[in-house]
């Protein structure tokens, strides 16, 4: 990608201790020469910590990168933790210019590179207010603190001023003083369409993995209440903002045999899918859930708020469309997902029951894609669902607390590291020039 004289090319990483693995296997301590390019000169990779180690120590600018994974896939737009990413290099780091490392993987010839190096330099150093409060927050884009004091994404329960333009059951005057709880909000309109629709708002929060328990008496009364009401419906719709929201419906779903619908939106892409139930008479034929041909969390900048204005109509329509056409099918949930739009349709009237429906409106295309059930799966495995049923909140409680306690559990901890060491060291032989 770039062409260098000297002969100490470092890079610092925000994944370095996965890229530190590989030393396990070729004998070379961290930090150490990795692999030599043809000029001789030799890549060095750490984790972003190493910096305050001396990483960088007696090396000339040209040779220091620091890395991350860009997801994007614009040129001149990279992802949104690059932001996060020069927070620290400016505030903890104390520098004013950085070379940065865009590593993009894509579906491409590897002789044809499409990461990106960029150099970002501040131009305008501003001087700091010595007399301002040390209590006061700076203004930070999607981060606030909450009741108990901790800094944290903003909660989504609450109308915001996008909502009327994309979303038909809020108006204006919905996020008007602070706005109005969504599901009551919600509730209250469907009525006014309908008032034959028997509807009840309730606000609460999903517990979500990795997330720490703060309250674990209001955690608990919330669980339990989202348990009752997955027990009391037939359908589960999975509409949250963010994938973790979506880790224990998808379980308690699972666990109670019920339908489950998901729908999750990019910029201009988005998913329609149905979650698999258990086929007793075939059980390789069961189909997946959200989580099974994804086990990599997508980005922040990701989430179902940063989309284009007609995705989610597009998305909701065509997930109830999916679900009236699981309910007119004689094997209802259980329906086979076909492999092709050729497939035969068979005797339903409503023609296809696809698994997953992946829209793009970069090209205004969709596709049906089908994914069977995966048996080291984080919400949906056998190990995970049984766990489920026997411990209930112990071991929701223990999945909020441990970060990689479901990883572990289902099997994807020990699937995921030997195949991460190779693709690693394949990528540090595709960054040499």
């Amino acid at each position: 990608m770039v062409s260098l004289t000297t002969h100490a090319r470092r890079i610092l990483a925000t994944s370095g201790k996965a890229y530190k693995d590989p030393t396990k296997h070729t004998g070379s301590k961290p930090g150490k020469d990795k692999a030599a390019d043809a000029e001789g000169a030799c890549w060095r990779i750490a984790a972003l910590s190493d910096y305050e180690n001396g990483f960088f120590d007696g090396a000339n600018f040209e040779d220091c990168y620091v890395c991350f994974v860009d997801p994007s896939n614009y040129e001149n737009a990279p992802g949104w933790m690059l932001r996060n990413l020069l927070v620290l290099v400016k505030h903890r780091w104390g520098l004013s210019k950085i070379q940065v490392l865009r590593y993009r993987d894509v579906h491409s010839k590897r002789d044809q590179g499409r990461s990106i190096v960029v150099t970002l330099a501040e131009k305008n150093q501003p001087t700091l207010d010595l007399k301002a409060p040390d209590h006061i927050m700076p203004k930070v884009t999607g981060w606030e603190r909450n009741p108990t004091g901790k800094l944290t994404g903003r909660l989504v329960d609450l109308t915001e001023y996008l909502d009327p333009q994309r979303q038909p059951l809020f108006n204006f005057k919905d996020c008007l003083e602070g706005g109005a709880k969504k599901a009551h909000r919600a509730s209250q309109a469907l009525s006014d369409i309908y008032p034959g629709v028997e509807s009840t708002g309730y606000a609460l929060s999903v517990p979500m993995a990795g997330h720490p328990v703060l309250d674990a008496e209001k955690t608990r009364r919330e669980f339990e209440q989202l348990e009752r009401l997955i027990c009391e419906h037939d359908v589960i719709f999975l509409l949250m903002d963010t994938r973790e929201s979506r880790w224990l419906p998808t379980v308690m779903g699972k666990a109670a045999g019920k339908i489950v619908m998901n729908a999750a939106l990019g910029f201009d892409s988005f998913v329609v899918m149905r979650h698999g139930v258990k086929v007793a008479e075939n059980p390789a034929a069961e189909l997946g859930c959200y989580f099974c041909n994804d086990i990599v969390a997508p980005t922040l900048d990701q989430q179902c708020t940063v989309t284009r204005p007609g995705v989610a109509a597009i998305a909701s329509a065509l997930l109830v469309e999916l679900l009236i056409s699981i309910l007119q099918h004689p094997l209802g949930a259980a329906a086979p997902a076909p492999a092709s739009r050729n497939d035969d349709r068979g005797s339903h009237p409503l023609g296809l029951v696809p698994h997953q429906i992946r829209g793009f409106l970069s090209t205004f295309e969709n596709l049906c894609v089908v994914g069977r059930s995966y048996k080291c799966c984080s919400a949906c495995s056998e190990t995970i669902v049984d766990t489920y049923k026997e411990k209930g909140w112990d071991f929701v409680q223990k999945a909020l607390n441990e970060t990689g306690y479901v990883e572990n559990l289902s099997g994807l901890k020990e699937v995921g590291t030997p195949v991460l060491v190779s693709y690693l060291l394949s990528c540090s032989l595709c960054l040499l020039p």
